[in-house]
């Protein structure tokens, strides 16, 4: 299916066009961020019309609902599809500014909130099972799968902060870094394994420590975003391999660091500081969402009680 359209140099009549035009306005003025969500958007709606221009006036309720549901056969989850629409919606009131005539409310039956995402860990033998995992011929995924163990051995570091990571935040055995997130400085000794995980990866001629990266790229931004997500879709299958029911993502590797050390009864100080949190109230919120087995326990306890008589 092709995904790339020309675009004339003239009007900017129809909705790839608007949107082409409007990349190239941001990227002028600066406002590369805004220039990059507006790209992978495109893109996505380029693959929906298959490389197709469409008219203003075929964009009506309807046609956003499909491309909804193609989004959703893609695999996307609610908060995904949600920010797809969200950035196309923003794209059709810059053209509604512009006087462009758009079918009224087009996007009133899709979802265009954010669900309050649920973390989950996973217990240290899954670990176990993803490191040990034979990934041999499938090179895809054992660089997926080495960009996880990193990310837990480095007490749950997060894939901005890994993919940014360059090798002068090195020295002396120690990883110092400031997370991208919160600004904050952090310091991980590089362990037996970690050094194992970045050695695996090979010598690279980039500044990068990892080949997640490269130096000279057009938009670094842009080349993130599509590694953050081929990464992450690996990350799914090696889940499915080990038979894992709950979805692995990236994240993972990260909130299990954390319940790990809590269940090993690691200070919470100590917890907040690892994970570069700005207050021990947050890691207290974090890891209240992570760790529901002692609710769990009290109302299976509660239930137990119900059957057993003469019981108050």
């Amino acid at each position: 299916m092709k995904t790339k359209s020309n675009f004339s140099t003239g009007a900017a009549t129809g909705v790839v066009a608007f949107t082409q035009k409007l990349i190239n306005d941001m990227k002028t003025i600066g406002k590369k961020s805004t220039a990059n969500r507006f790209e992978i958007s495109l893109k996505s709606l380029l693959r929906y019309t298959e490389g197709k221009e469409v008219k203003w006036s075929d964009l009506s309720s309807t046609f956003i609902l499909g491309y909804e549901e193609f989004l959703m056969r893609r695999g996307l989850c609610r908060n995904s599809t949600s920010c797809y629409m969200r950035n196309l919606r923003s794209v059709v009131n810059r053209a509604i500014e512009q006087d462009y005539k758009v079918p009224r409310n087009p996007f009133k039956h899709v979802y265009m909130g954010v669900d309050k995402t649920v973390k989950r860990a996973v217990p240290l033998a899954v670990v176990r099972k993803i490191r040990d995992l034979d990934l041999a011929g499938y090179p895809s995924l054992d660089f997926a799968r080495n960009v996880f163990m990193f990310a837990f051995y480095t007490r749950g570091m997060s894939f901005v902060d890994i993919a940014f990571l360059k090798k002068s935040n090195v020295s002396n055995g120690v990883i110092a870094y400031s997370r991208r997130k919160t600004r904050q400085q952090l310091r991980i000794k590089i362990e037996p394994a970690t050094r194992e995980i970045i050695d695996s990866f090979g010598k690279n001629e980039s500044a990068y420590l990892l080949p997640i990266l490269t130096d000279g790229g057009k938009d670094v931004e842009l080349e993130y975003v599509n590694a953050y997500n081929r990464v992450n879709r690996n990350i799914q299958k090696i889940g499915k391999m080990i038979g894992l029911e709950m979805k692995l993502t990236l994240y993972v590797a990260r909130h299990t660091w954390a319940s790990i050390a809590h269940a090993n009864n690691v200070p919470l100080s100590i917890i907040s500081k690892a994970m570069g949190h700005d207050s021990e109230s947050t890691t207290l919120i974090y890891l209240q969402s992570l760790d529901t087995s002692s609710v769990d326990k009290a109302n299976s306890d509660i239930i137990k009680k119900l059957s057993m008589k003469h019981e108050n």
